[in-house]
């Protein structure tokens, strides 16, 4: 049997013992934040990782769903959300024209509303309806008020135009009297007293008595007249 000789025990310098003292609390540190910052990067990827299969099992779930449906369905399914879209359309433009036509109620755009209320499925119609008849019904009462305005005017100043010639037809008569009367005046003869009718044989004391003989139209200084028979003063007495 082979005996070795015993080993000698290492001795290392001083400084290089430190060394090796040290060294390994410095790698402890460091392996502890390069521990954590993999920790958080592992973190970060898994929540990726979840967020990616979550989604991709979605698109799956939905694609498997979609195939899943017969093909008549799924037209009904496409059908179903086009009608929805249209209708949403159809209810924009008939909001959009029914308040155009209440900020400016023209029959323009009253017709215009209920043409596009027309597109409305029935259920819809109602309310857009309601607001275009309460805007025609104020439209026609303010129509109807004109309407009666204007006429009132029309009768106002048709009357007024008759009275203006009334009154004017009145001054004309008034004034052709004064004038015939003026004129009579100015060629009467001077008035017969009594006892020139009495001289004359033409003496009557009423023009029933007058008339009685025949005498009638008297004019002033003819015989028969008198003043007292000549009862409005025109020249003629006893008129028939």
């Amino acid at each position: 049997m082979i005996r070795h000789p015993p080993s000698k025990p290492i001795t290392l310098p001083q400084n290089l013992s430190a060394n090796i003292t040290r060294k390994p609390q410095v790698s402890t540190k460091e392996g502890k934040n390069t521990f954590a910052v993999a920790g958080i990067v592992a973190a970060i990827v898994c929540v990726l990782a979840v967020i990616f299969v979550g989604a991709a099992y979605t698109a799956a779930k939905l694609k498997h769903e979609f195939k899943n449906i017969p093909e008549d369905k799924s037209s009904a399914v496409v059908s179903a959300i086009d009608s929805k879209q249209e209708l949403e359309e159809t209810l924009e433009k008939a909001e959009e024209s029914t308040k155009k036509a209440e900020n400016e109620p023209t029959d323009e755009y009253i017709e215009s509303a209920k043409s596009d209320i027309k597109n409305l499925p029935y259920t819809k119609r109602t309310l857009f309806s309601e607001r275009i008849a309460k805007l025609e019904k104020a439209k026609q009462e303010e129509k109807e008020r004109a309407e009666k305005a204007k006429k009132d005017a029309e009768e106002q100043k048709k009357r007024a135009e008759q009275a203006a010639t009334a009154a004017a037809a009145a001054k004309k008569t008034r004034q052709r009297q004064i004038q015939q009367q003026r004129q009579r005046q100015a060629v009467a003869p001077p008035a017969v007293t009594p006892a020139q009718s009495q001289a004359s044989g033409a003496f009557f004391r009423n023009c029933k008595e007058a008339r009685a003989t025949g005498y009638s139209n008297m004019s002033r200084g003819t015989p028969g007249y008198r003043e007292e028979l000549d009862r409005d003063h025109d020249g003629t007495a006893c008129e028939r």
